[in-house]
């Protein structure tokens, strides 16, 4: 029988870390693994890392519980709230720290001022800290430092900054100094310390088993609350066993428990507190999700959207991330692919590995559902702006001339902006301004055709880019979008282009699907072109009417050859007719494929049948009854084949990216010259991939400037292979050199002379124009005049032997 105590104060801890060992559940191999580390003489810094509020704090602060203090003094030192402090200050108050760890009183030790450390660091090596050793009785000093990754904040006091290199500098002088730094990120995302840490042992502190989430659910509020497996079951389900997650689930339930009298926890109670553990835990969710990078949050925000999208359509799929972003008219680039790995290999987000495609899905489901509480996507996206400084300042610029009126220079510039940050919507948005001027363009009709004509060109290129800024914000630019429709249909309409303008008025209806007007002027563009259906009706009728009368009134044999004309020019009609109708049938089947085309091959064989649809219908002559239609329908796909390339381009563009990603992760690891070779293939590839975007589309320059950069690294590979081919053939030159001098029958020669062309073989892999050619020749001239060398040995010894 479970004790009913009203005013027991809740067990489960939010927030701060946990002092008290027997609330730490989890973690005895971590500190198994410090403990281990800390024994050995060499080993002077120990790394952990981990997910914020994943617990690292309190795993630091109960070090001294878990492994005692017989042989170790352990100082906690945090560093938050620190990083806009000099270097000196940072030292007296870890100076200071230290002292009131050992308990000395200020006559014992003396204690260096913050303005005696600015003006010389080394009074902490040199004076204070031989002061303290002398006093640890032969322990060793372990300073646990928290927070430390905020170091790596570029907007921390550059000369706090100097902290890490400092202590790492002394600390091979200090025999029994040792260092715990905790970081809130993986070890190689501090870039600029990683090399710091290069041979630290490093331990993850990762989220908590079943058993171990177990044990924190239970044994936190053993004899006063108790759980149905089911409920336990739910709250793994949701937390994941993240210990921050699980905590504040539980207090919540045990807040609640308390009210109601009730301890007994089921498995329908967790569904019913979800939101008001969002509530109790949203610093630390907020404080999760700021750690990560811009690109990161906006995949992770993906990933959310994705599943709860799958949990309301019917085949129940969580679709990619960088899918579902594209429809929200995203351009997918190289940071937001190596965003969404990186989520991945952090294991913020798991992906199903026995899905036909990627199934991705966020590893704690509280996560996920706060995101989608209070992050939605549409929104999120907009963060993508900021992706590129030097694009965010260019867009300054360009919104000042625009509201200037010098929409030239806002056209050039607001190009700049999309080439440097293809997600920039602003600049999107103003491009699309640029090009029509809804004001402007909505006045008579009574200009030149050439007029009216670039017109139309610039307003189709402006219904583009709206469509696309149509799918970033529908709320937002719903209004604008539909307008710039409604002129450009009224534009078509004006100039009796009624296929195309009814295409304009029936996007607008998906949109306003109960709009009146413009379902009228679709009903008036629709009777329209079923008046010119029936007017071609009827002169086919007369037409035969025509025939009739020639066969029957008058003499047969002077019509004969007026009828035989006739026959002739309606067969040749009736083929143009039939080429016509096979060549929109086509289209249309491959308008409609392109519909579920993903791939670049589906799209670009979309593309290539409209082509050969636009040359089929351009030879139908200018003379034939279908020449107007012909035209129309050219057009009508030449604007389809534009979409198509932009489509395609960007596809060029995202793969070259992930090839690019993966070629920037396999440099790092590649050593030899066959791995080398590998990422040399990949950055060709890249390259490739770029090379293939159309020149005057939307994503050329940002594709040309990815191609410099891309090159860039492939010359940089290539220089690495080049050097290490260079090393071998020098290897083998020198071995080949040592073995000439002892070589002294044909058979040792004939494997000295095998070496000499080895090293001839790799020089001859070098380019002909790598930065080592002139070594590359010097050595091959020596190379070529040893190897002729001892071919001239081999000949003498072969005619020497011959002779005896």
């Amino acid at each position: 029988m479970v004790s009913v105590v009203d005013q027991r104060n809740n067990p489960y801890i939010v927030g701060p870390p946990i002092r008290r060992s027997d609330l730490l559940f989890g973690r005895d191999s971590v500190f198994k693994f410090i403990e281990d580390n800390l024994k050995q003489y060499a080993v002077k810094i120990i790394l952990l890392h981990g997910q914020r509020r994943i617990g690292k704090s309190s795993v630091l602060l109960n070090i001294p519980n878990f492994i005692g203090e017989d042989e170790f003094i352990f100082v906690f030192f945090d560093l938050q709230n620190k990083s806009s402090l000099n270097l000196g200050d940072v030292l007296h108050q870890l100076s200071r720290e230290i002292v009131k760890r050992l308990g000395l009183p200020s006559d014992v030790i003396t204690l260096p001022s913050v303005r005696e450390l600015e003006q010389d660091t080394d009074i902490f090596s040199n004076e204070f800290l031989p002061q303290i050793n002398q006093r640890l009785n032969h322990k060793k000093l372990v300073v646990l430092l928290d927070e430390f990754d905020v170091l790596d904040d570029p907007s921390a006091n550059s000369s706090f900054k100097k902290l890490f290199p400092y202590l790492q500098s002394i600390i091979y002088q200090q025999q029994q100094l040792v260092l715990i730094p905790v970081i809130g990120r993986q070890p190689g995302d501090l870039e600029n310390l990683l090399s710091l840490f290069k041979d630290a042992p490093n331990k993850k502190i990762g989220l908590l088993d079943m058993l171990s989430a177990e044990q924190l659910i239970i044994k936190s509020a053993e004899n006063v609350l108790e759980y149905e497996p089911e409920a336990i079951e739910e709250i793994c389900k949701l937390a994941a066993g993240h210990p921050y997650f699980t905590q504040g689930i539980c207090w919540v339930l045990f807040t609640q428990a308390r009210q109601a009298k009730k301890w007994r926890v089921t498995g329908s109670d967790i569904e019913k507190i979800v939101d008001r553990a969002i509530e109790i835990t949203e610093g630390g969710l907020a404080w999760f999700r700021d750690g990560l990078p811009m690109p990161e949050r906006v995949v992770f925000s993906a990933v959310a959207e994705a599943q709860a999208r799958a949990e309301t359509e019917p085949d129940g799929v969580v679709r990619e991330p960088l899918k579902l972003l594209r429809n929200y008219g995203v351009i997918i680039t190289e940071p937001l692919i190596k965003a969404e790995k990186k989520l991945c290999d952090s294991g913020f987000v798991d992906v199903e590995p026995l899905a036909k495609l990627p199934v991705y899905k966020i590893k704690i489901e509280l996560v996920r559902r706060w995101l989608v509480k209070r992050y939605l996507l549409r929104s999120e996206i907009w963060e993508l702006e900021e992706l590129d400084l030097d694009a965010l300042e260019i867009y300054g610029e360009a919104d000042e001339h625009h509201q200037r009126g010098n929409t030239l220079k806002a056209y050039q510039l607001y190009e700049e902006v999309l080439a440097r940050n293809p997600n920039h919507f602003s600049a999107l948005l103003g491009l699309a301004e640029v090009h029509v001027r809804l004001k402007d363009i909505n006045k008579d009709y009574s200009k030149s055709k050439d007029i009216i004509n670039n017109l139309i060109k610039d307003i189709s290129k402006a219904v583009g880019l709206y469509a696309r800024a149509y799918k970033v914000d529908p709320v937002r630019m719903e209004e604008e979008f539909v307008e710039l429709l409604l002129i450009y249909g009224e534009h078509l309409n004006s100039l009796r282009e009624f296929e195309i303008a009814k295409k304009q008025f029936e996007r607008v209806l998906k949109i306003q699907p109960d709009n009146l007007q413009v379902q009228k002027d679709l009903k008036d563009i629709e009777e329209k072109l079923e008046e010119i259906k029936a007017k071609q009706r009827q002169r086919k009728v007369l037409f035969q009417v025509l025939i009739i009368c020639l066969l029957v009134v008058g003499s047969l044999k002077l019509a004969f050859p007026q009828v035989r004309n006739i026959f002739n020019n309606r067969a040749i009609e009736r083929e143009y007719k039939e080429r016509f109708a096979e060549a929109v049938s086509d289209a249309e089947k491959a308008i409609l494929l392109s519909n579920n085309s993903q791939s670049i091959e589906e799209l670009q064989n979309v593309s290539n049948t409209l082509n050969k649809v636009v040359n089929d219908l351009s030879e139908i002559p200018s003379y034939s009854n279908l020449s107007g239609k012909a035209e129309k329908k050219v057009e009508e796909y030449n604007d389809e084949i534009r979409e198509l390339t932009q489509q395609i381009d960007g596809l060029h563009l995202e793969q070259a990216a992930k090839l690019a990603a993966k070629a920037s992760q396999e440099t790092e690891q590649a050593n030899s010259i066959e791995e080398l070779e590998q990422v040399k293939v990949l950055w060709k590839q890249s390259v490739k991939e770029l090379e293939a975007i159309s020149s005057n589309s939307l994503p050329a320059q940002q594709a040309n400037r990815q191609k410099k950069q891309y090159n860039t690294e492939l010359k940089k590979i290539t220089q690495q292979i080049d050097k290490q081919r260079l090393a071998k053939a020098e290897a083998f030159a020198a071995i080949a050199a040592q073995q000439t001098r002892q070589a002294t029958i044909t058979e040792e020669l004939e494997d000295v002379k095998l070496l000499w062309e080895q090293a001839l073989k790799e020089l001859d892999k070098i380019s002909p124009d790598s930065s080592l050619a002139q070594d590359v020749n010097r050595e091959k001239v020596k190379y070529e005049e040893e190897l002729a060398e001892i071919a001239r040995k081999i000949e003498e010894l072969r005619d020497k032997t011959i002779k005896e």
